[in-house]
């Protein structure tokens, strides 16, 4: 990387061996900075989940209802009866790309949709499902197993043998990087299950 600056009366070149990138403190001063920002747009950080952001809001109509900004590192979802001007304020502190302030159908692998109930079918309704999660999960499994000459079975009535009996597993234990897996494997599964 080659950056050139100039100073009052002559140009010089910086060249830049090494750029730090992700410095331990770059994730707090991100949420701080992002917090202070949504503080100002009146904002409040939820006590249960501090990435969910709600302010209380009146319609037109005196309707009152709050409106929230789900945050995700970089990612804002905004549930408001008028989102795009939570986003445009948003716009004034942070580029936002274009092309991205759209009605979302996909949130943190979630497919997003609508339905209608039959008593109601003049109000859509929003949808979470978690089809396309699950499935470039198991996809993920198979491409894991097969390069190691796994695979799934592919027809099962129960997910263990009715002849495996836990307590009396005598199987080496796992190295470091195996127990990792699987414990990113459980995590997998717990959010496909959150999301379903």
């Amino acid at each position: 990387m080659v950056f050139v600056c100039q100073s009052q009366s002559k140009l010089s070149k910086l060249i830049v061996i090494r750029a730090l990138y992700g410095l331990k403190s770059s994730g707090a001063a991100w949420r701080a900075h992002l917090a202070a920002t949504m503080e100002e747009l009146m904002f409040t950080s939820c006590f249960a989940d501090p990435d969910v952001w709600l302010r209380p809001f009146q319609n037109e109509g005196g309707l009152e209802f709050y409106e929230y900004v789900l945050i995700y590192t970089d990612d804002f979802l905004c549930i408001s009866h008028d989102p795009k001007s939570i986003l445009d304020a948003i716009r004034k502190y942070f580029k936002l790309k274009p092309e991205s302030i759209k009605t979302p159908k996909i949130y943190l692998g979630a497919n997003l949709g609508h339905f209608l109930l039959p008593n109601k079918p003049d109000k859509p309704q929003w949808s979470m499902s978690s089809t396309n999660y699950v499935k470039q999960a198991v996809a993920n499994v198979e491409k894991d197993l097969s390069e190691i000459e796994r695979g799934l079975p592919n027809k099962v009535s129960l997910p263990m043998s009715t002849k495996y009996r836990p307590e009396l597993d005598v199987s080496p234990v796992l190295n470091a990087e195996c127990a990792n897996y699987f414990q990113s494997q459980i995590g997998v599964l717990r959010w496909a299950g959150e999301i379903c």
